[in-house]
């Protein structure tokens, strides 16, 4: 069975002119994996998604939804919600740094998927990122946890991965430290990812993804380089934006458009 999630934007600027038609699935069987719950276990859920006026954090949100799922969205005040338009979820308005937010949004939560942070190339002052990405961070998951949510999700970040001299794949047990971490944003994660891991092993039910990113490389003005490891229509304006030349050069690269999950 299948079901049509549509949200068509009809302002005039190149980004309102985002079409979303994602055809997913909207359950996993039990049958199919004894980790994920019954449809109807699920639809007595709230599950609180942050980050979820994003690309990641939609695409999650979308999913649950689909799946049943009674969801709470964080918002802040006067941020872009377009992708939350015409769906049927609760809104908590507030920032992740402030506590009483926090408190609203995981009151009563039966699981968290944590996917907003601060994302910027450079920040004048890295005490705010540090804030968000990690203080507030590990006090939203203790109050997740306190509030009595059984599944914890924390998107961390492949930057917080190790490297391989013989540029062989990464994964969690690669070595890496601080050190290697270049730039306040990498630094924020790899700590928030540490003390995320302390608090697993003390007994909260954490499960940590390291997704990739989508990366746009301007060289000169004249070739720009797209590495795509997340990437989906909800993102597709990112592509139309640019000049054809420019478009296929970008593009001669090999590429895939999902659905953006």
């Amino acid at each position: 069975m299948k079901r049509h999630l549509l949200n068509e934007s009809r302002g005039t600027n190149w980004r309102d002119k985002i079409r979303f038609n994602l055809e997913l699935p909207v359950a996993i069987s039990a049958a199919e994996s004894p980790m994920v719950a019954t449809q109807g276990e699920i639809a007595a859920m709230t599950i609180l998604v942050t980050g979820a006026t994003g690309f990641i954090g939609s695409a999650v949100m979308r999913q649950l939804i689909l799946r049943g799922a009674s969801v709470r969205v964080l918002a802040r005040r006067g941020g872009d919600r377009r992708n939350l338009a015409g769906l049927e979820v609760e809104t908590v308005e507030g920032d992740l740094n402030d506590p009483d937010a926090r408190a609203r949004a995981t009151r009563g939560i039966a699981g968290l998927y944590h996917v907003a942070a601060d994302y910027r190339l450079w920040v004048p002052d890295p005490a705010a990122m540090f804030s968000t990405n990690v203080d507030a961070t590990l006090d939203l998951l203790r109050r997740a946890a306190d509030a009595g949510a059984n599944r914890i999700v924390y998107t961390s970040s492949v930057a917080t991965l190790g490297l391989h001299a013989d540029a062989t794949p990464s994964d969690e047990d690669t070595p890496v430290d601080l050190a290697d971490m270049i730039g306040a944003y990498k630094r924020s994660k790899f700590m928030a990812e540490r003390a995320v891991r302390e608090l697993a092993a003390a007994g909260l039910p954490i499960v940590i993804v390291n997704p990739a990113a989508l990366k746009l490389i301007a060289l000169v003005f004249i070739q720009v380089l797209f590495v795509t490891m997340v990437y989906g229509p909800i993102a597709a304006y990112l592509v139309e934006a640019f000049p054809a030349k420019i478009r296929y050069t970008a593009l001669s690269l090999p590429y895939h458009i999902g659905n953006g999950v």
